[in-house]
């Protein structure tokens, strides 16, 4: 097999070294996989050739994630190196005719909204807000193009199949947390009793974890992928859920923890993933990627006691919840058995 297939330069590595302050990025991946984990051959791969991109079918999808207020022209702007976010994004991909382009963002000013024209498409997003850009406009971001680097035909081709999307949510991580549970119930995904924030919790970290890969050519590219399979073995069951509870009583059996100390750790599992990912993410740093082969017990007191002495100030409870919940990350991510 050949080691290299593609040139190092051509992933695009930088949101995958400074993830943790992408979260609308994260939103905007949690909310295509929601619209379109169910279709067949669906997969998602974050910080690859662009912040998100997805196959299924004959469809391949580029889409760039932006939390700032956009322009046509901030698209093209060139940089030192005389590219723009536009252009890095059309000249890592082929001309393919079901190659197709996206900007994720929160908005556009009104008279910038005057060079777009609504277009209904169910293509990954379940609503109408996506755009395409009017004749005019695209005129003159391929001549910007042009000026990239990039040639006049492949520029038209590609603009062609380009669009923009208008999220739902805004850049406040809160506020895309909270739609994205109300999306899921609209999607017909059992929230109940607590279910819904422990998936979308596991759905937000199994992004996480995939995006920080850092990889250099499509030999390793799969490390980066979520595939329908998974997801719906994750969406559509409680195996993964029902583990936290499992895990915790077997602690309590253990005598690791008593029933007071269960029903509080049970509560900070439900809020590991919004209120203490900061916490939770120091905590990662400090012990890496945990042990999964071994004995579940020892390795939780053996990492709890590391931790404890770490994070001297911190609730025992909420540590125990954090170990916990990276221990179940580590084997979504392995996608292993329990």
């Amino acid at each position: 097999m050949s080691k290299v297939v593609t040139s190092k330069n051509e992933y695009d590595n930088g949101g995958a070294i400074a993830i943790k302050g992408f979260n609308f990025q994260h939103a905007v991946a949690a909310l295509i996989i929601i619209c379109n984990y169910e279709k067949e051959n669906f997969s998602i791969y974050l910080e690859t050739k662009d912040d998100i991109e997805v196959t299924y079918s004959d469809n391949n999808f580029f889409i760039q994630a932006k939390s700032n207020q956009l322009t046509l022209n901030g698209l093209v702007k060139a940089d030192k190196q005389n590219k723009s976010i536009l252009s890095k994004s059309l000249s890592k991909t082929s001309d393919k005719k079901h190659n197709y382009y996206k900007i994720a963002t929160i908005e556009f000013s009104e008279q910038e909204q005057k060079k777009l024209n609504k277009k209904v498409s169910q293509h990954l997003f379940n609503n109408n807000e996506i755009y395409e850009i009017n004749a005019e406009a695209k005129t003159k971001l391929i001549d910007a193009l042009i000026k990239q680097g990039l040639e006049e035909e492949v520029s038209k081709t590609k603009l062609d199949n380009c669009y923009i999307y208008f999220t739902p949510f805004s850049k406040n991580s809160e506020n895309s947390y909270y739609y994205l549970l109300g999306f899921m119930n609209q999607c017909n995904i059992n929230v109940d009793g607590g279910r819904g924030k422990l998936l979308l919790n596991e759905l937000l970290n199994l992004i996480q974890q995939k995006a920080e890969k850092i990889i250099n050519n499509d030999n390793e590219k799969e490390c980066k992928q979520l595939n329908s399979a998974f997801l719906k073995s994750l969406i559509k069951t409680d195996k993964y859920l029902t583990a936290k509870d499992t895990f915790v009583q077997k602690l309590e059996e253990q005598n690791v923890i008593n029933i007071q100390n269960s029903i509080q750790i049970k509560e900070f599992l439900l809020s590991v993933g919004l209120k203490h990912l900061a916490l939770k993410n120091k905590v990662r740093n400090s012990i890496g990627t945990i042990d999964i082969k071994s004995d579940f017990v020892e390795t939780i007191k053996d990492l709890l006691e590391k931790v404890q002495n770490a994070f001297t100030e911190e609730n025992r409870n909420l540590l125990l919840a954090i170990i916990i919940d990276l221990y179940i990350d580590d084997l979504i991510y392995n996608q292993k058995d329990f």
